[in-house]
């Protein structure tokens, strides 16, 4: 199975303190064969790791259009990352390729409330009422309504592609133990035991494991249950819609390196997956080792009055080409190569 966004993660001890350091873009995870290799991603560039190189928008939705399950990360509360889903979903549907929508919003006793938007025959207020859109998943609505209103005008299916809160809940309280035979009968398989995931929660949970153990232990296989519940979710909505790339949209944290809900698609199924995953691009650029150098070289050329300021020749040019993109003044971000983003 070929994926296209796969990060990766170094499996070491730490303390708290020291998994506060750790950058969760910049960890070797994931395939073994792109694990320990980074990129460079320019702000609004597409970079795709499985070719190693840039690539258009139409590039990329061509791309994507060979795949039954194309994940797509977002942060919560973050409208850029949402323009992202859009223009994905737009890309695939208006190139022809039937679209469906899978999101871990909701869970499958919320589908008929979103069949029936998607028909046409529930006004917002309504539902946002049958689907409980404030108390299933809290966030602004405004975040998700130009996803919700152009399926609804394209008609677009959208499917619930997680579990009922009251599973999960129940497992962060008093872990997997506390679950009744009924309630295992009723949730996925939950998938405790890949080293890589739990340290990829570990570091985004800043240390937890150490600070709070009992807190943590309970955490993880919740989690994990999140993962478990999205990804058959997707792989039910692709076998209902065999000619239909599903596009399932979901926290960026259950995407990266596909050890979340990628590696449930990988084991639980052979749908081929690709992976879409913005990158915050810091408005100012945070300098390497190289650049520190090349600064102080210029200040102390800059301290010669009788020298004059020339361009660097073809000669004086730095063999890294590396070293030559970093002063390009595009804002850019060195991370994991993980595909699209």
């Amino acid at each position: 199975m070929k994926t296209i966004i796969l990060l990766t993660i170094l499996l070491l001890c730490f303390n708290s303190n020291f998994a506060q350091d750790f950058d969760p873009e910049k960890l070797p995870l994931g395939d073994k064969n792109r694990k320990y290799d980074f990129c460079t991603v320019k702000l609004d560039k597409i970079y795709d790791t499985k070719a190693s190189k840039e690539v258009t928008y139409n590039e990329m939705i061509d791309e994507l259009k060979k795949y039954r399950i194309v994940m797509v990360g977002e942060s919560h509360t973050n409208q850029l990352y949402h323009d992202v889903e859009l223009e994905v979903i737009k890309g695939l549907f208006e190139a022809g390729k039937p679209v469906v929508l899978a999101l871990e919003m909701y869970n499958p006793k919320q589908d008929e409330a979103l069949t029936k938007w998607v028909s046409g025959s529930t006004d917002p207020n309504t539902f946002m009422e049958q689907t409980e859109f404030l108390t299933t998943w809290g966030h602004n609505y405004r975040y998700y309504k130009a996803i919700f209103d152009y399926a609804r005008e394209k008609h677009i299916p959208i499917y619930g592609a997680n579990i009922d809160k009251k599973y999960t809940s129940k497992i962060g309280r008093g872990g997997v133990g506390s679950l009744t035979e009924e309630d295992l009968q009723a949730i996925p398989e939950i998938d405790t035991m890949t080293i890589e995931h739990k340290f990829l929660i570990k570091v985004m949970m800043q240390g937890m494991d150490v600070t709070m153990p009992d807190q943590f232990n309970n955490m993880y296989p919740a989690q994990s249950l999140w993962d478990a519940a999205m990804g058959e979710g997707a792989i039910r909505a692709a076998e209902k819609h065999p000619d239909a790339t599903v596009v399932l949209l979901a926290g960026s944290g259950h995407v990266i390196y596909n050890i979340g809900i990628g590696r449930i698609i990988q084991d639980r199924s052979n749908l081929p997956f690709a992976s879409v995953v913005p990158v915050d691009i810091p408005q100012k650029k945070k300098e390497g080792g190289m650049m520190e150098i090349r600064k102080e070289i210029k200040k102390e050329k800059e301290a010669k009055p009788d020298e004059k300021k020339q361009e660097m020749t073809e000669k004086e040019r730095p063999a890294n080409p590396h070293a030559m993109m970093m002063m390009d003044e595009t804002p850019y971000k060195i991370v994991v190569k993980r595909g699209y983003i």
